[in-house]
């Protein structure tokens, strides 16, 4: 006598050829074997003023390339842990805290008499560290506009009222 057990092993073997062999079934498989689609985060990208600084340099730089610009981001940030011996050799390589975030190297054509302009984007709530200040005050010394913008849309303000991207 066979057990239930195997009665109903062989039912599901037989059903599980036949639907092999007709393709019945293949897509509630298909769909099983998908995962669920996850939704993105809300990370408040909708808003500019909820925008982290990270996206706000990245939208500037898509602006400055449209308008056609010389610029650059000096990668200054920590970007993780570094041990004393690799922090002495990029001080020596000349690593300083305090570089803006955006170098402009076009004159600026409502103030020609800047040698090159430097923006140090900030969130709203962002503020400027001593070593901004001190970095700016040395640049402005070597005849350099410099800028605090707070935001992608007042960072487009003052590259506007510089005269970039103005025929």
């Amino acid at each position: 006598m066979r057990s239930r057990i195997a009665k109903a092993l062989e039912k599901y073997e037989r059903k599980r050829e036949s639907d092999r062999i007709s393709g019945a079934g293949d897509e509630e498989l298909i769909k099983s074997l998908k995962p669920a689609p996850t939704p993105a985060p809300a990370l408040g990208f909708d808003n500019r003023d909820e925008w982290p600084e990270r996206k706000i340099q990245k939208e500037i730089a898509k602006a400055l390339r449209a308008i056609g610009l010389t610029f650059w981001h000096t990668v200054n940030e920590s970007g993780g842990r570094r041990n004393a011996i690799q922090g002495r050799q990029l001080k020596l390589s000349g690593l300083r805290a305090g570089v803006y975030d955006i170098i402009i190297a076009d004159k600026a054509p409502n103030l020609p008499e800047a040698r090159c302009v430097a923006i140090e984007l900030k969130t709203a709530k962002g503020r400027e560290s001593p070593a901004q200040k001190e970095w700016a005050k040395d640049v402005r010394a070597c005849g350099w506009f410099t800028a605090v913008a707070f935001g992608y849309d007042n960072c487009m303000e003052i590259i506007e009222e510089l005269g970039y991207g103005q025929k």
